[in-house]
């Protein structure tokens, strides 16, 4: 049977042509992934991929699932359950529970914390597929700045993976502001800011308990402010 939209002007609900990233735990660690929403029936979700991923191929029936997409400046948030592969190869198409609860979490202020961590960007603009690898100067739970030699723009759409030893989470994220280089201020680099657009509760979570961890360990080591 053809996929089938359903209520489609809800804010509150998944549709077609949603981008979500979907996060859950493999191996005992925290996998995420991106993906659109392909077709949403009365007890599924259908999820595709642009190209196959070997995690998706290892799900089975039941695996909890994370999944999350932005709806203006909000973010929807659901907790589900894998339910089967679409097709006959794994990895590219998938079901999952159709949520009965999806909640709908502010975009706002978070604690930000200055610190430099590895980023690895890459952005599909203009037609042409942009990557680097570059530093944060400070992160918190819903955005970023890191410097980055890359021609991004205000409201460029981006993916960030953020990385430090056993510490990781990545996010879709737009562009909200470009500082130029400015090496009286130190800045020899332009610092991009970003605002998380769509992330899963994992790896936001993650990023919150990575900035409390490093607060406690600076100030442990005595350090008046962080």
């Amino acid at each position: 049977m053809a996929p089938t939209e359903t209520n489609q002007d809800s804010v509150d609900e998944f549709r077609v042509h949603d981008e979500v990233r979907v996060g859950t735990r493999l191996d005992g660690k925290i996998v995420s992934f991106r993906g659109t929403v392909i077709g949403v029936q009365d007890l599924e979700i259908w999820i595709g991929l642009a190209e196959p991923d070997e995690r998706v191929a290892s799900l089975e029936p039941g695996h909890p699932l994370n999944v999350a997409t932005p709806r203006g400046t909000k973010a929807l948030v659901v907790d589900t359950t894998f339910t089967r592969h679409i097709g006959p190869r794994r990895g590219r198409l998938f079901a999952a529970t159709r949520p009965g609860e999806v909640r709908a979490t502010q975009l706002r202020s978070y604690i930000r914390l200055e610190t430099a961590i590895s980023v690895e960007v890459s952005a599909y603009l203009r037609g042409k597929l942009l990557s680097g690898i570059g530093r944060t100067v400070d992160i918190s739970a819903g955005g970023a700045c890191f410097e980055s030699p890359l021609p991004l723009a205000p409201g460029d759409r981006l993916t960030i993976q953020l990385q430090d030893g056993i510490f990781s989470a990545s996010a879709d994220a737009e562009v909200v502001r470009i500082d130029p280089p400015d090496p009286s201020h130190g800045r020899m680099v332009q610092w991009i800011a970003v605002q998380f657009r769509s992330i899963v509760e994992a790896d936001q979570d993650g990023i919150t308990r990575y900035i409390y961890g490093e607060v406690r360990r600076r100030l442990k080591k005595g350090a008046t402010s962080v």
